[in-house]
């Protein structure tokens, strides 16, 4: 700890004041599972959340999307909806922005003052005259600017509005949840055969969960032949067989298949002297096991279960091509 950076001691603000129970007399040690630096081999660890390896109990009977691909879809549609506090900020933004024609327009008056004060007898010294011409060629330099600028094709405002800024940005950081992206995580399940026609969508999904790693279709064979993946399902199962939407806040069961579903697998193995996977050094092994809070959690997973259902997400309304539930 006392050589570690001073902001890495500390945990995040959310535990501050969390302590450890004395009665406890159970401990975890995790391995450290990063790539280790050798000059002889290149070695790579890749993180991802296997997720819910199952369909949830409580989803609908005519379900034809997974739990994930669900609440995927949901967070897709409302990150595409407007924001809750979108009209406060436009009702502060100020007037609207004006488009670069109307600039233009506000900018003219400068050259028919000249030829009023001129019919009006008014003097103007050389150096005034010259000023207002500089003026005018300025403007009329910074028009051809914008005249040839790509954007200036697309009549776009000079600025955006924060709300607009907002959306904007919440679409780029949910894109991979979009109907297009998104890997259903049921794919990864070893015992599940490929549906005719479904070849290239599981391809893909197992290139994303796998990060995009050039190895991914070799890891993922790799790792079919281990227990992981069919042991972390058959766990997720058996200790939540009724769903949230009827399951108790204080089954520590439950709670567990929570933890199961939310937990991380760190996948690490080096490359041969042909720059090939070396099967025998792949390593698998789950991190964040810790069981979740239900006091926490309990009613926020209940929540989002009900907005499944009741919302249609369950039964297509997002479209999710890509889930392995789909027909």
């Amino acid at each position: 700890m006392d050589a570690m950076p001073p902001q890495l001691r500390l945990r995040p603000a959310k535990f501050h004041g969390d302590t450890v129970d004395p009665k406890d007399n159970c401990v975890m040690l995790v391995e450290d599972m990063t790539s280790k630096l050798n000059v002889e081999f290149k070695q790579t660890t890749i993180e991802f959340k296997p997720k819910w390896l199952t369909q949830s109990p409580s989803a609908p009977q005519n379900a034809n999307t997974c739990r994930c691909c669900a609440l995927a879809a949901k967070k897709y549609a409302d990150s595409k909806a407007e924001t809750p506090n979108s009209q406060s900020i436009k009702a502060t933004a100020g007037a609207p922005q004006k488009s670069p024609n109307e600039a233009r327009v506000a900018k003219k008056p400068a050259k028919d003052d000249i030829q009023s004060a001129a019919q009006s007898g008014l003097r103007h010294t050389e150096s005034d005259d010259d000023k207002r011409k500089g003026a005018e060629i300025s403007v009329k330099d910074k028009t051809k600017d914008v005249e040839k600028s790509p954007k200036s094709k697309n009549a776009e405002p000079l600025a955006k509005n924060p709300a607009s800024i907002a959306k904007e940005e919440a679409k780029i950081k949910n894109s991979h949840l979009s109907p297009d992206n998104y890997a259903c995580p049921l794919w990864l399940d070893p015992e599940q055969p490929t549906p005719a026609g479904k070849e290239k969508i599981r391809q893909m999904a197992i290139e994303q969960i796998f990060k995009g790693d050039k190895h991914h279709a070799a890891l993922y064979n790799i790792l079919k032949e281990k227990p992981t993946l069919v042991r972390l399902r058959d766990v997720q199962m058996l200790l939540d067989k009724k769903g949230p939407l009827e399951a108790s806040r204080t089954d520590d069961k439950f709670c567990m298949a929570m933890t199961l579903r939310d937990c991380s697998l760190f996948v690490r193995y080096r490359e041969d002297s042909q720059g090939r996977v070396d099967a025998k050094t792949l390593e698998a092994k789950l991190a964040d096991l810790d069981k979740k809070n239900a006091a926490w959690k309990f009613d926020e997973w209940v929540k989002k279960e009900r907005d499944l259902i009741e919302g249609g997400w369950y039964t297509g309304r997002g479209n999710m091509k890509n889930c392995r539930l789909q027909p």
